[in-house]
Parts: structure tokens; C-alpha cells; sequence
């Protein structure tokens, strides 16, 4: 095992948690970011302070620009090495229902929340000879609910891709995903907003961050399981 994992959107919220776990599990952590610089800068020199030895470098790419993903890789790879788990956690997330969902919406939301995962995973496929990938998906992937259309429907796209990639790369690799439920509050929603959504799932709790890690850590040392996708939500898709 190299230990080499890259995270995308590694920098900031859920990413960054996960970088920071992976670090202390001992890898080296590529941490990719698209605007937020200064926080990946702050992550990689909190890290490399805390873990002597390891860079944690950090990589720039919009992934709005999935056709060039392939060029992206491959420089990823040739500077530091081919990945063994590759986290597709980067998203973008903004409302509209059907009737007002216009093309650039639909493009942007299709773009980085499942065109890039997509491309990514194949490239991680090529290069890889054995590994993991775990892929964060939305626990509304079980509703129909149209507030965020495109977003959820690049969120469900992603998951059933999750599924028909574990079959065809096993079983050198393992494709599994998380739909985590409500973690942190929207950037533009306060903790109430959270906690809110929260009394409303069966456990009426929120999901800690180290209860999403744990989530990841199942499916990173149960070997047996791929194709999986692990809710991780308080129960909130069972509504």
C-alpha cells in the first residue's frame, strides 16, 4: 500500500476533515482545491507541521472542465505518484426547481457533481492497479424532491455510477460512496437551520463529522464491501 490518496475539494468543510483523517492514518494526502487557495496553503502547512515527513501537496483544477480531467491526472500523477484512494468529494450545490432550471445551471451542476467524479474515476482506473474510491453522494438521492434539481440529479447519476464501477473494475478496485445526511449547514444557513433539518430524521440528531470518518474508515478496511452506499444520515432517508 503507497498510502497516497488525493481528495478533491480536500481544502475546506467535509474535505478538509477527511484530508486531515486520512493524514493521521499516516498517508500522504494530495489535497486539490479550485478557489480556495489560501485554505489548502493553511491545511498543507498545518499537516506537514503536524506529520513530519510528508508534503501534502496541493493541486489546482476546476473541475467544471471534466473533458481535460485526463491531462489533470496525468500530471498529478507523474509529479507525485499514482493515487491508491481517490475521494470524490468536491460539489457544488444551488437551488432551482424544474420549471426554472436553465442550461448553464444544468451544465454547472452536471459538470462538477458528476461528469468529474466520473472522469476522475476512470483516469484513477488506468493508472491504478489496485485501490479505492469512495464517493460522496447526498442522502436525498432516495427523494424525488425538486428544490435542487440539477444537484440532485448529478447526485443520483453519481450513485448509481458508484454501483456499475465496482462491478467492472473488481476486483482490483473498490468503488463504494457515502450520502452523508446533515453534517454541516449550507454556507449561506446558520447551525439552527442545521439543527432543524436534524430534529426532523428518525435519530433527530445531527451527523457528527467524526461519525461521516467512521463511515469512511468501513468502507476503506471492510475489503468485502464495494458497490456500496453507506448512509450516513440519522436515518433520514428512510423518510
Amino acid at each position: 500500500m503507497n498510502k497516497l490518496a488525493l481528495v478533491t475539494g480536500g481544502a475546506t468543510r467535509i474535505g478538509a476533515a477527511i484530508t486531515a483523517h486520512l493524514a493521521q492514518q499516516g498517508r500522504e494526502v494530495i489535497i486539490h482545491y479550485n478557489n480556495s487557495a489560501k485554505e489548502a496553503q493553511a491545511l498543507s502547512e498545518s499537516l506537514q507541521t503536524t506529520y513530519k515527513g510528508k508534503t501534502f501537496p496541493i493541486v489546482q483544477y476546476d473541475l467544471f472542465n471534466w473533458k481535460k480531467i485526463d491531462g489533470f491526472w496525468n500530471d498529478v500523477v507523474q509529479q507525485y505518484g499514482v493515487p491508491e484512494l481517490l475521494v470524490n468529494n468536491a460539489s457544488l450545490f444551488h437551488p432551482g426547481r424544474i420549471a426554472d432550471t436553465s442550461t448553464e445551471l444544468m451544465e454547472s451542476m452536471l459538470n462538477v457533481n458528476f461528469m468529474a467524479p466520473f472522469y476522475m474515476t476512470q483516469a484513477f482506473s488506468r493508472t491504478a492497479t489496485n485501490g479505492d474510491v469512495i464517493n460522496l453522494l447526498d442522502t436525498a438521492i432516495t427523494t424525488n424532491a425538486t428544490t435542487h434539481v440539477a444537484y440532485l440529479l448529478a447526485k443520483k447519476n453519481l450513485g448509481e455510477f458508484t454501483k456499475m464501477a465496482a462491478l467492472e473494475w473488481a476486483p482490483e478496485i473498490r468503488v463504494n460512496a457515502i450520502a452523508p445526511g446533515p453534517v454541516l449547514p449550507p454556507p449561506d444557513k446558520s447551525i439552527d437551520h442545521l439543527n432543524a433539518v436534524a430534529l426532523k430524521t428518525p435519530l433527530q440528531r445531527i451527523v457528527e463529522v467524526k461519525a461521516l470518518l467512521s463511515a469512511l474508515d468501513y468502507l476503506l478496511t471492510n475489503k468485502s464491501v464495494t458497490g456500496d452506499i453507506l448512509f450516513c444520515d440519522s436515518g433520514q432517508h428512510l423518510l
